[in-house]
């Protein structure tokens, strides 16, 4: 079982300890070792077969067996005799704002409520206002943040989905398997209702046509993967596994291996542009049909072992797949070719947290870290907040950081360190550090993290920042969290005219949770001639691997080039950014 499951029982335990009402101590010791093993290094088996467990921050004699059987095993016993004391539904109320394990325990303890349909049933009936501490506001936000999470239930991330996908693919292709990755996945959309993968058996094979092979090899699928598929063969010929159960939705579909290609294109869609790609070849006098794609009136049946061969019989541009949803782009790529932006274009990053404030590295792990990711600069932007729990920067703070990324940049002479902030905009759009303080630092984001509503007054504090002459970029701009909080503005055009006018950038925030702003709020602030930025907002060594997901999901589904995006530039063609 890899680190990032274990971590995922561990919180899950955590959840439900907090909803019984257990000992604070102990509930939070549970997310103390995930968080650890979270911000592993290495793989938590290896870890296991050392005898190191103990070792790990925050594991100690009593957790230790728990997760070792995590390991060794793939369940937990203790997991699941919680799930017999309460239901698993329950978790579904922590993912609604405004209900943390405090309050989850009052609704299942006062009013039985144990899942998302009750408590849409008790807000109808108005049975929340009858507990303490929820007041009018409160349930309000309750309420909002139910619909919020309706839009993402059943769905998935697509920072948990890819990862994992590329996982499962990099095992299938170990066991003699052809592998890829189709779907919503591929196109790289945000959230992403099932994982698809198409598969076919290396060596000419054909599983539509061998029960022998489907008997040897769909059971092997499983194995990998992990879990129970429902097969059957559909009526276009293919073979394909669904999975059953909770989690993340998988389906496996086999197909002969000279039909690859054909079934890449039609399983990665989008539908639109998979008809024009048929109206194309039918113009060339090809069919697609079942059994493959045939050629005129004969009974000449293509081999099309990749997609790059089916482009070359369509005599077209392949489209990448991120924008095959946009068809007013279809004819620019196949006419003249298009450059995308792609994560290798991305020269630093300018978002990024550490043990001065919020993160769990130092500086001189995240520069590391930046230096192997390939990185020519990375701004160190630690908290400047007035949130109570987080330590962050402040006149003193800011020199005796800039001493130590001065230190550390002598240890990393290839790589440029800027020395940023991250301060708070507060309720009256003012920031939570003063002029004088901001004046000694290269690079300030200026963020919201409390205060979401109204959406005006929202507005109004983004518009004062940006007008702000030391605020160089503007921090996840519309301050949602997808499955928890929705955007707390949806008409952005006042702050771009703004941001044109003062030369403010904005941040596209990398983090798979946030991807704020949003591709078609980019493709807006380009169209606008505003400086855009994509950060990943990173608190750990594994966080600074987001950047993909930024430039993915949000640059290239928005169809945007290279030359869009500030940092895909060396450092002396921006910085500074405001003179």
């Amino acid at each position: 079982m890899d680190n990032l499951t274990v971590a995922s029982m561990l919180r899950e335990i955590s959840a439900l300890l907090a909803v019984k009402g257990e000992d604070p101590f102990k509930v939070r010791s549970y997310e103390k070792a995930a968080d650890s093993i979270e911000y592993l290094n290495r793989p938590l088996s290896e870890i296991v077969a050392e005898g190191g467990l103990l070792d790990i921050p925050g594991i100690g004699k009593n957790l230790a067996p728990k997760i070792e059987e995590m390991v060794r095993t793939g369940r937990s016993s203790f997991l699941e005799k919680l799930k017999t004391e309460v239901p698993e539904s329950v978790l579904e109320l922590l993912m609604v704002p405004g209900i943390g394990p405090k309050t989850a325990h009052m609704l299942f303890r006062d009013l039985g409520i144990v899942s998302l349909a009750g408590l849409e049933e008790g807000l109808t009936r108005g049975s929340l206002h009858n507990l303490p501490g929820l007041g009018p506001k409160r349930v309000e936000l309750i309420s909002k943040g139910v619909a919020e999470v309706k839009k993402y239930l059943g769905k998935t991330l697509l920072g948990i989905a890819l990862p994992l996908g590329e996982e499962l693919v990099s095992r299938l292709r170990a066991e003699g398997f052809r592998c890829e990755m189709v779907g919503e996945v591929r196109r790289r959309t945000p959230v992403v209702s099932r994982l698809e993968l198409l598969l076919c058996v290396n060596g000419g094979e054909k599983p539509a046509c061998s029960g022998e092979l489907r008997d040897r090899c769909l059971p092997r699928v499983e194995e990998v993967l992990g879990v129970r598929l429902e097969w059957q063969r559909d009526n276009d010929g293919l073979i394909r596994g669904r999975s059953l159960g909770p989690g993340l939705k998988m389906e496996v579909s086999f197909c002969p291996p000279e039909e690859f290609g054909l079934w890449t294109l039609i399983l990665t869609g989008e539908e639109g542009y998979v008809s024009h790609v048929k109206d194309v070849l039918a113009e060339s006098g090809c069919a697609v049909v079942r059994g493959g794609l045939k050629k005129g009136n004969g009974t000449e049946v293509l081999p099309v072992p990749d997609e790059a061969t089916l482009f070359t019989i369509a005599g077209l541009r392949p489209v990448p797949p991120e924008i095959r949803h946009r068809p007013e782009m279809w004819r620019e790529v196949e006419d003249r070719g298009f450059k995308l932006v792609s994560i290798s274009d991305i020269r630093g990053d300018l978002h990024v947290h550490t043990t001065w404030s919020d993160g769990v590295m130092s500086i001189e792990e995240a520069v590391g870290e930046c230096r192997r990711l390939g990185y020519e600069y990375v701004a160190i932007t630690d908290h400047a907040t007035r949130i109570s729990f987080i330590q962050g920067l402040d006149s003193v703070r800011i020199r005796l950081q800039a001493e130590e990324i001065a230190r550390t940049s002598c240890l990393f002479p290839d790589i440029s360190l800027i020395r940023g902030v991250e301060v708070d905009i507060l309720k009256d759009g003012s920031l939570s550090l003063p002029e004088e303080e901001l004046r000694q630092v290269e690079l300030v984001i200026a963020s919201i993290h409390q205060g979401f509503e109204p959406p005006d007054v929202y507005l109004e504090r983004l518009k004062e920042a940006a007008s702000n002459p030391f605020v160089h970029v503007i921090g996840h701009p519309t301050g949602r969290k997808m499955g928890r909080r929705p955007p707390a503005i949806v008409d952005i055009q006042p702050l771009l005219e703004i941001c044109s006018k003062t030369g403010t950038c904005l941040e596209v925030n990398a983090s798979p949770d946030r991807l704020d702003l949003d591709e078609e709020a980019v493709r807006l602030a380009w169209k606008a001639g505003v400086k855009l930025v994509v950060a990943t907002d990173a608190h750990s060594v594994r966080g600074l691997s987001d950047m993909r997901y930024g430039v993915d999901a949000c640059f290239r589904r928005a169809g945007l080039p290279p030359d869009a995006v500030i940092n895909s530039r060396p450092l002396s063609e921006w910085f500074p950014l405001k003179s």
